[in-house]
């Protein structure tokens, strides 16, 4: 049996040793090596070399990269410049793990949303998908963290494990923005550094041209998948689903809309509306049942990192996988300032009390802890520049990442607003103008603006009537709703 087996997506990078090693996969799939470490994957998980012109070796990609507007998504070879690394990361999509050497050792580094989460272990020189994957790599059991594990105790309570906490002891969790020397494995955060400034005031000019080059590269990213196969979006009736089919708008390829919902509901009667609109083929999708045994099977691929309302939905995932990928707007929402409060913008601070509390987490001593850590490797940053970042590490990388590993399928979703572009390009847009709702706006003018004419989770005329109590939940002012929903 492989190593990996029942992990599908999963991987490890451990030290390679004179003898060969147990193969990854339940087909037998082969460690790949890079300098003095072996790279192990599920079946169906591609391994790209980065290679110089000259084509020598100096890294390697695990997962789906999405690079100067091609989806890499069977084992390839990469070619650039060492030098020019910095650069190419910033234009990247996808999810993906990127490792490489230069002259300071060598780096693993997630794509800039975490979508390929890593988690590692110090002691063993291991880093890995989840624990479950990095307790088959040292093939012994790992020592629980139970003042961590029990303040969730999953599945018994919703929830996920932030700030870079596992389910093990002494296992961290590498979060987007950082990277780990595979040497020391310390893991230093890189972004946003010192030199990084939002521009401050912006004229409307310069918020659109801001937006307009967002809108390109999420455009481009869609189009790299359409050209690799068949795509479905799940769309919601609300802001960020939509911008990824407005984006769109135009190009060849199947791209086809499904809303998982076990009748009709508000969201999936605007999501079909929107996607009449765009012309894209729109189903919904009833909700399989998921059994106590799926929902075990889910929390354990994740290394018992979360437990949500997604969790409930992996044999309805994994019954529709009649695709080649799987698309969502997550990520769309860091621009938008969904995750401020009224006043935030201008905010000067948050303490670790109110930030707990905005990210609706308990305060349990461990994830204090855990979280005055965090904090204080922050360069200078007021609420509105915490709140995104933890938007981006917390959020997607400890919560949305974590997920990607839980449904028993081998590919991931992809997230075509997630890069390290687009998060600049999002923190650096004047903070009113964001708080105002002008990204989606000028977003939505510039790629589909007949989808604007569709109110966002909101019905329409008589369909208000059918909706009655579903249109009142979205009439609770915000500030109401976020104190009793989480954030995401």
């Amino acid at each position: 049996m492989g190593l990996l087996r029942g992990l599908p997506k999963q991987w490890i990078v451990r030290p390679a040793t004179g003898e060969s090693r147990q193969a990854a996969g339940s087909g037998g799939v082969e460690p790949r090596r890079f300098q003095d470490r072996e790279i192990l994957t599920a079946p169906g998980v591609p391994v790209h070399r980065l290679t110089r012109p000259d084509g020598g070796d100096f890294g390697r990609v695990i997962g789906w990269v999405i690079s100067a507007g091609r989806l890499h998504h069977r084992d390839d070879v990469i070619e650039l410049e060492p030098d020019d690394l910095a650069q190419w990361f910033r234009d990247l999509g996808g999810s993906f793990v990127m490792l490489w050497r230069d002259a300071k050792g060598v780096h693993l580094r997630e794509d800039a949303s975490g979508g390929l989460p890593c988690v590692f272990h110090p002691d063993y020189r291991i880093a890995a998908s989840t624990t479950s994957a990095l307790a088959r790599a040292v093939e012994e059991r790992l020592e629980p963290d139970e003042e961590a594990n029990a303040v969730f105790a999953f599945p018994k309570r919703i929830g996920f494990l932030p700030f870079g906490l596992t389910s093990c002891r002494d296992v961290r969790r590498l979060q987007p923005n950082h990277v780990l020397d595979l040497d020391t494995f310390a893991a230093t955060r890189v972004w946003p550094d010192a030199g990084f400034r939002p521009a401050g005031r912006m004229s409307a000019g310069e918020c659109r041209a801001a937006v307009a080059e967002a809108c390109d590269i999420v455009r481009r990213n869609l189009r790299a998948v359409l050209e690799a196969g068949s795509a479905v979006l799940y769309l919601s009736g609300g802001h960020d689903s939509r911008m990824v089919l407005a984006a769109g708008q135009g190009l060849a390829g199947t791209l086809n809309c499904e809303t998982y919902a076990a009748s009709e509901t508000l969201d999936s009667h605007i999501a079909a509306r929107v996607a009449a609109a765009a012309g894209r083929r729109h189903r919904r999708v009833p909700i399989l049942p998921a059994s106590h045994e799926d929902i075990d099977a889910w929390v354990a691929r994740t290394g018992h990192s979360i437990y949500d309302n997604v969790t409930h939905l992996c044999p309805t995932a994994e019954a529709n996988a009649d695709h080649d990928f799987t698309l969502a707007g997550t990520i769309g929402e860091l621009a938008r300032a969904s995750n401020w409060m009224p006043g935030d913008a201008h905010r000067e601070n948050l303490d670790m009390d109110t930030l707990l509390q905005r990210l609706r987490l308990p305060g349990m001593p461990v994830i204090r802890r855990a979280g005055e850590i965090w904090r204080s490797e922050l360069p200078d940053a007021d609420a509105a520049r915490m709140l995104d970042i933890a938007k981006i590490e917390v959020i997607q990388g400890c919560w949305a990442g974590a997920s990607a590993y839980g449904h028993a399928l081998s590919l991931p979703t992809l997230h075509v607003f997630s890069g390290q572009r687009l998060n600049e390009i999002a923190l650096s847009l004047d903070k009113d103008y964001r708080d105002s709702a002008g990204f989606y706006r000028d977003f939505m003018q510039m790629a589909a603006p007949a989808l604007l004419e569709i109110r966002v989770n909101r019905a329409a005329g008589l369909d208000r009537l059918r909706f009655a109590r579903e249109e009142l939940r979205e009439l609770t002012p915000t500030r109401i709703k976020r104190l009793v929903k989480p954030l995401r």
